[in-house]
């Protein structure tokens, strides 16, 4: 319940990426990177949202090819998706 307090308190607009980032355990950048970048693709991937995502990205440590296949991953689950659907489609 406080984490959702927290979350809902949470003034993202103003707030500095930077310093969260501090908070994060490293092992954890490339699943956030990836779970940020599969939310944003839900209403169509933004050219600011992949933007900040590279930041993200580049603020963590994570290099742009880190960043690229992870978005080619997503890339490569849509098409899958889009497959599975075809081919099991009722």
């Amino acid at each position: 319940m406080e984490l959702m307090k927290d979350l809902d308190n949470f003034e993202y607009v103003n707030s500095n990426l930077e310093d969260h980032i501090k908070s994060i355990n490293p092992q954890l950048y490339r699943v956030l990177l990836y779970f940020a970048l599969k939310a944003a693709r839900i209403d169509g991937l933004s050219e600011d949202e992949v933007s900040k995502a590279l930041e993200f990205a580049k603020l963590t440590g994570l290099d742009e090819s880190t960043a690229k296949s992870i978005e080619n991953i997503l890339n490569l689950e849509d098409e899958i998706s889009k497959l599975k659907h075809s081919i099991l489609a009722v």
